[in-house]
């Protein structure tokens, strides 16, 4: 049993630094990133706003890109985690934020699903934002359980079709997985 364990942690440990990956090699884009000519930031700090928890995956790649970017520019770039409403805290808080370049949104598809399926969301997804670099692309995959008797997906829809069957996922308001339901 301990064996097991150890291994689904090695392989665990193995997919975050993988995931990272990328957004370690935008990170190197960033840097350099601010023309000779434009104008340094006089003092003051950036905000990277996070439209999820902290200890988040995005919460951390917003971390691992604000090293690089406070050296370079020189001066602190915080990372401030507003959660809630499927991103459209952060979202909005960014939207109405002065636009002076000090802070910018790190976000994800449910800020710009949000609007349209929020009256109250406070921004408009392509008026509101320029995107200025795509730090990491994120694939959708299925999961089930280990002790399901199942190996591909065409034998999850089998299972899943008999009569009977009782099964559960997760979703949240307004996340990609809540609108993709059938």
């Amino acid at each position: 049993m301990e064996s097991d364990i150890s291994g689904v942690r090695a392989r665990r440990r193995a997919c975050r630094v993988l995931a990272c990956l990328p957004v370690l090699a935008c990170a190197a884009l960033f840097v350099g990133a601010v023309p000779a000519a434009a104008e340094p930031f006089d003092g003051g700090r950036v905000t990277i706003v996070v439209s999820g928890r902290a200890g988040s995956s995005f919460d951390n790649a917003a971390r691992l890109v604000a090293e690089p970017l406070s050296k370079e520019w020189g001066v602190p770039v915080v990372v401030d985690n507003r959660a809630g409403a499927s991103g459209v805290i952060g979202a909005a808080h960014v939207a109405k934020s002065p636009p002076d370049g000090r802070t910018m949104l790190l976000g994800t598809t449910p800020y710009v699903q949000a609007p349209h399926l929020l009256r109250s969301a406070g921004y408009d997804p392509v008026a509101s934002f320029v995107p200025v670099a795509q730090l990491f692309t994120a694939q959708l995959w299925l999961g089930v359980n280990a002790g399901l008797p199942v190996k591909t997906v065409k034998e999850f829809a089998a299972y899943a079709a008999r009569p009977g069957a009782q099964l559960s996922f997760r979703g949240g308001s307004g996340c990609l997985d809540s609108i993709l339901r059938f």
